[in-house]
Formats: structure tokens, C-alpha cells, sequence
């Protein structure tokens, strides 16, 4: 009996031991457990908040990018702005250009055209007083004609009444002198 109640209490000894080590087990893989689910959380965390930072930097990369974007379309809109302006500038000066050598042409053919007319009536005006100086040589030959023609027509007048007065004083020639 006593071997009975010292097995007996070897079992129970043996089994509280076995229930201690299975607690101590089960503690010791609550702990464990525990101590791997901290881990984890703080893997967790730190993943979250690596995620958090490179998404941070991500959005702050992209307000960067988008207010690059923002500046290089700003930029190229003055650029265009001004290559528009700039271009509306040389048309403007092309078409002042363009005038000015049409006012220059038109003063020219304006000229020219003066000039042309003055000319035409300084050779009108010239050939008016050639034919003024051809006309009056003309009148001064014709008066000189005719003031010879009278000469001699008064000389043949004079020469024929000359030539009756000797026919009438000297009869004894064959000429008949009607009247």
C-alpha cells in the first residue's frame, strides 16, 4: 500500500510535473506566440509606415512634378505668347515695309508722271514756238514775196508803160498797141 499511495503519489508528482511543464510549454508558447504576434505588429507598423513615408514622398514627388509641369506650361505659354507677339511684330513692320515701298512707288509714278507731263508740254511748248518761228519766217518770206512781186509787178508795170510810151512815140515799128 504504501508502494500503492508512493506510486501514487509519483503519478500525481509525475502528472503535476507533466501539467507544470505542459503550463510552462503552453506559457512558454503563449509567450513565444505573443512575442512573434509583437513582431509581427511592429513589422507591421514599421511596413505601414514605410508605405506612409513612400507614399508621402511619392505625393510630394508628384506636387513637384505637377507644379513642374505647371511652371514648364506657364513657360511655354509666355514662350508662345511672345513667339505671337513677336511674329504679329514682324508682320506689322513687313506691312509698314510693304507701304513704305508702295507710298515710295506711287511718289515715283507721281513724279515721273510730272515729269512726263512737264516734258510733253515743254516739247509741246517747243514745237508750239518752232512752228510760231517756222510761221513767222513763213509770214516774213511771204511778206518778202510779196513785196517782190509788187517790186515786179511794178517794175513790169513800169516797164510795160515805158515800153507803150515808146511804141506810141516811135510809130515806125510794126507793133500795134491795143488799149
Amino acid at each position: 500500500m504504501e508502494e500503492l499511495k508512493a506510486q501514487g503519489l509519483e503519478r500525481q508528482e509525475e502528472e503535476r510535473r507533466r501539467r507544470e511543464e505542459t503550463e510552462q510549454k503552453y506559457k512558454s508558447e503563449q509567450e513565444q506566440r505573443r512575442r512573434e504576434a509583437e513582431i509581427q505588429r511592429r513589422e507591421r507598423e514599421e511596413v505601414a509606415e514605410k508605405e506612409r513615408e513612400i507614399l508621402r514622398e511619392m505625393h510630394a514627388r508628384d506636387q513637384e512634378h505637377a507644379a513642374n509641369v505647371m511652371n514648364m506650361q506657364k513657360e511655354m505659354h509666355i514662350a508662345s505668347l511672345q513667339a505671337q507677339k513677336e511674329k504679329e511684330e514682324q508682320i506689322r513692320h513687313e506691312r509698314e515695309v510693304q507701304q513704305q515701298m508702295a507710298d515710295k512707288q506711287n511718289k515715283e509714278m507721281r513724279d515721273m508722271h510730272k515729269e512726263e507731263i512737264s516734258s510733253s508740254q515743254s516739247r509741246h511748248d517747243e514745237m508750239m514756238q518752232l512752228m510760231t518761228d517756222q510761221l513767222q519766217i513763213q509770214k516774213e518770206q511771204n511778206e518778202k514775196l510779196m513785196q517782190n512781186l509788187s517790186d515786179l509787178l511794178q517794175q513790169f508795170t513800169q516797164s510795160r508803160n515805158d515800153f507803150l510810151s515808146y511804141v506810141k512815140e516811135k510809130p515806125e515799128h510794126d507793133i500795134v498797141v491795143a488799149e
